[in-house]
């Protein structure tokens, strides 16, 4: 199978089959729930390996050079994360297939404390890196650190959240956001985002990478990590070493309850447009 081969995959059986002669058999596909853009797989061997699979219309591929420029800077300045090389194929619907190299890895449940420094030193260079030139991140999923509209619809469908939204609110407008540092961050790095490799933590979905503000990406990792109070704690002593500069964590509560009523506020639209929808992978 070559880069730009014309295949006819129409159904995720035909699919499979495909990547089985491109990566050996043993493979399990799912595919990722949502997605207006295109379609997202992930195409596992048992826990020890994943690929990302992604069909873009041809008018999205501009998410894959997103990636690509964002991987680049990681592999550059020394982050672990998956390889900034794809193989694309052309599909007779006329879509971008977007195929990166295997990852070896397993899954994480829990991370070990020397996994929590790697993660956390990884942010820390990476949003203390300087910006690639010409990186367009219009069009990626997530809403802007700042933005608090969302408040407003959330407080109305779970009024019990009320006294949180307002604060969350006030605390925001009274930030001077412009003097706050940006950098490229991810936006969601989670469990579900990190892989146990032999040679460490690899942080892999960079697809929604996007430049905002620094501080909020680590309120991000510290919301979805699953910490308790004490890795929380070596998170941010880790990460603030590593930076050894203003690291703004005055601000780091606020936007953590603001990440974290923005995450219940999306599971909440998420069981009101699908109430059968899994949190999980869904299967083919």
């Amino acid at each position: 199978m070559k880069a730009g081969e014309e295949i006819a995959v129409l159904d995720g059986g035909e699919l499979l089959s495909q990547l089985e002669r491109l990566l050996g058999s043993g493979l399990s596909f799912r595919q990722l729930p949502g997605g207006s853009d295109g379609l997202s797989f992930v195409v596992e061997r048992g826990r020890r390996g994943r690929v990302a699979l992604r069909l873009w219309h041809n008018r999205t591929i501009k998410d894959v050079v997103r990636e690509n420029s964002v991987l680049r800077l990681l592999e550059n300045v020394g982050v672990k994360a998956p390889s900034p090389y794809f193989e694309y194929f052309t599909l007779s619907d006329g879509r971008v297939a977007a195929l990166r190299l295997f990852i070896v890895g397993e899954s994480v449940d829990e991370l070990r404390t020397e996994e929590i420094d790697e993660v956390a030193r990884s942010l820390a260079v990476l949003h203390g890196s300087s910006l690639p030139e010409h990186f367009d991140d219009s069009g990626h999923m997530w809403p802007r650190a700042w933005e608090i509209g969302f408040l407003d619809e959330l407080e109305r469908i779970s009024p019990d959240l009320a006294g949180r939204c307002r604060r969350v609110r006030e605390d925001i407008t009274q930030l001077r956001v412009e003097q706050l540092s940006k950098s490229i961050i991810h936006d969601d790095v989670s469990l579900a985002n990190i892989l146990r490799t032999d040679s460490g933590c690899c942080i892999i979905d960079w697809s929604d990478a996007h430049i905002d503000l620094s501080i909020a990406d680590l309120a991000a990792a510290l919301t979805q990590l699953n910490l308790g109070s004490s890795a929380k704690r070596r998170f941010v002593d880790v990460y603030k070493e590593t930076r050894m500069d203003n690291c703004e964590l005055e601000s780091l509560s606020t936007f953590v309850e603001r990440r974290g009523l923005f995450m219940e506020f999306y599971r909440i639209k998420a069981s009101i447009s699908d109430p059968t929808r899994s949190k999980a992978w869904t299967e083919i």
